[in-house]
């Protein structure tokens, strides 16, 4: 029994100690987590968005028969380039003739006379003139054919897609972007696109940005367009291959700005530490100077009014220690000498 005593005796002190050596420790990291200094000066602020999607013809429209009947004649191939107003395809007009012969030859036996059946029989000839007129199908736009394949003989019928047709001299990337970068991203803002099989980076610049989307729910990506501003070589390009976006929802030149994480937030304005002189000891004497600022990024802030360039701040350098320290007792002693930043 006293032995057992002892035992539990000696292990209580060998926690004890294990327990003082570390709070040692701690208090040993909360004194290397010393300040830095940071010579304040020009240069560009950035900030990229991701973005992913593909590249489409801003313009294109599927052909749609406005009549239903037998292929007698196909114009077109696929990749064919053809003029709005080109005919692509014939179909058998022999009974749309039969009509609108019967329709005009009845109308002009009443014609001008004033009555209503003057008035049925001219609306009977001109749907049936426009019909006749539709047996031979048209390019609606100028551009390339893609997706044709339609034969002499094949019966079509109104809803049923003869081939699409594609502009390819004006382009546009159409992607989705992630839902919690909504409030970064704004239209006329730059974008760089590198599209899958092609060396060559795209410009571009945001068109449209969907503002809601309620019919889904869980909602993680919203969709975006951006206009293609310059194509080196259309032919190398691939419609509709996928791409990878970066869109600069930052993007100023020459500017003064320090890191995000030197900026102290008080009373809802901000302010730096900024290097004054020096004493005997050669530790820094610094002042508490409030700054006004702009454009705000993950890792740097813009200072707009506040400070000049080559000046000195100074700020945390040993941030993870600290934040390991955020929930034990040291950290209420530390706490408010931290850095933050504030909106």
């Amino acid at each position: 029994m006293k032995k057992t005593i002892l035992i539990v005796f000696i292990s209580l002190i060998f926690v004890i100690l294990i327990t003082s050596c570390n709070t040692k420790i701690d208090k040993t990291n909360v004194a290397n987590a010393k300040q830095i200094e940071y010579t304040v000066k020009r240069s560009d602020l950035i900030e990229v968005v991701s973005a992913t999607g593909r590249i489409i013809p801003k313009n294109y429209m599927t052909v749609y028969p406005e009549v239903s009947g037998k292929i007698t004649q196909t114009f077109v191939e696929n990749g064919q380039y053809v003029k709005k107003g080109d005919p692509i395809l014939k179909i058998d007009d022999t009974d749309y003739k039969i009509a609108y012969l019967n329709a005009k030859l009845s109308y002009e036996m009443v014609e001008g006379t004033g009555t209503l059946e003057e008035e049925l029989k001219k609306l009977q000839y001109e749907k049936a003139s426009k019909e006749f007129e539709e047996t031979t199908v048209k390019a609606p736009i100028s551009g390339y054919i893609i997706n044709f394949s339609k034969r002499v003989g094949d019966l079509v019928s109104q809803n049923q897609a003869l081939c699409t047709i594609i502009d390819t001299s004006k382009l546009e990337f159409d992607g989705t972007i992630d839902v919690i970068d909504f409030p970064k991203v704004k239209l006329g803002q730059q974008m760089n696109i590198e599209v899958e099989g092609n060396s060559e980076i795209l410009q571009g610049v945001i068109t449209y940005k969907q503002i809601a989307n309620i019919s889904s729910n869980n909602v993680t990506s919203l969709n975006i367009k951006a206009d293609i501003l310059k194509l080196g070589n259309p032919e190398n390009l691939f419609i509709g291959a996928s791409c990878e976006g970066e869109i600069y929802t930052v993007n100023k030149k020459n500017i003064l700005k320090v890191p995000t994480n030197a900026v102290i937030v008080k009373d809802g304005k901000r302010y730096v530490q900024v290097k004054v002189n020096e004493d005997e000891q050669k530790n820094p004497i610094t002042e508490l100077r409030e700054i006004t600022i702009g454009e705000i990024t993950e890792d740097f802030v813009e200072v707009v009014d506040g400070l000049k360039e080559g000046e000195v701040i100074l700020m945390q350098s040993n941030n993870l220690i600290l934040e390991k320290l955020k929930n034990t007792s040291l950290n209420k002693k530390i706490a408010p000498a931290l850095p933050r930043l504030g909106k």
